[in-house]
């Protein structure tokens, strides 16, 4: 079945380098000097699958910034506390164990 895209082509990675520098060549300016914007169409269900990817994606970078806040904040509030003698009296709480010189 003949495809109704203008081209086809292989790993979406390397499409953009490539495209960047064919329009650079025809240009003559530099790669840099222009802003790309590709737009795609893809085949099946493929498209639905790649979306579900990036939005589990988002999602799981979503939950690692989560992870990382609560740890940090449990680490924070599980350190020890540091009782020191002379500004604490006996009865502060702290431990024999916790008071520091």
């Amino acid at each position: 079945m003949p495809s109704r895209s203008a081209t086809r082509y292989g790993p979406l990675a390397r499409l953009e380098p490539e495209v960047r520098d064919l329009v650079a060549g025809l240009l003559d300016v530099d790669p840099e000097a222009f802003q790309l914007r590709l737009h795609y169409r893809l085949s099946g269900n493929t498209e639905k699958r790649l979306r579900e990817y990036q939005d589990a994606r988002q999602a799981m970078d979503a939950a690692r910034q989560r992870y990382q806040q609560a740890q940090r904040s449990i680490v924070a509030e599980l350190r020890p506390r540091t009782c020191h003698c002379a500004t604490q009296p006996n009865f502060s709480g702290c431990s024999a164990s916790e008071y520091s010189s």
